[in-house]
């Protein structure tokens, strides 16, 4: 891993870990290597699935280097569309303003199963939709802080 790391600081390459199903994981990985290039990727699916949607988003405030959206139904690692599923999208919002994060955040969602009764265009058609609404709903509640701060 040391190896891998001290690549990825050479180019400036950030490596981003995945919150999966075994906790303290990220933790771990973050108290035991040291480098400004090593972090997490939120994953909005997993915190669902395997942590019932609770994240300690003040532990890794300022590591967050990518989101993973998608969602499912807390049995299977679905990675359906936000919003097909039973993710907390306001509480997910919240999480995400309360880190700060900046960056890219990525609807990991395939045409699966749960969407067979749709055309793959409708299907993208439906992922061009939710994208903008999650992204009005991120930038209302940013809005919205910002009204609070100024009172």
């Amino acid at each position: 891993m040391s190896k891998l790391i001290k690549h990825a600081e050479s180019k400036n390459i950030k490596v981003a870990f995945e919150n999966m199903e075994l906790k303290g994981y990220l933790e771990f990985i973050l108290e035991n290597i040291e480098s400004n290039n090593v972090g997490i990727c939120f994953d909005i699916g997993h915190c669902n699935l395997f942590f019932n949607g609770e994240f300690n988003t003040k532990a890794f405030k300022d590591k967050v280097f990518a989101i993973h959206l998608h969602d499912n139904f807390k049995k299977i690692d679905e990675h359906n569309l936000p919003f097909d599923g039973n993710v907390d999208w306001e509480k997910t919002i919240d999480q995400i303003i309360d880190m700060n994060y900046c960056g890219y955040i990525t609807i990991e969602s395939g045409y699966n199963d749960y969407y067979s009764n749709i055309s793959i265009e409708e299907y993208y058609n439906n992922a061009f939709i939710i994208a903008n609404k999650l992204s009005s709903m991120i930038e209302e509640r940013k809005k919205n802080i910002i009204i609070k701060l100024e009172k």
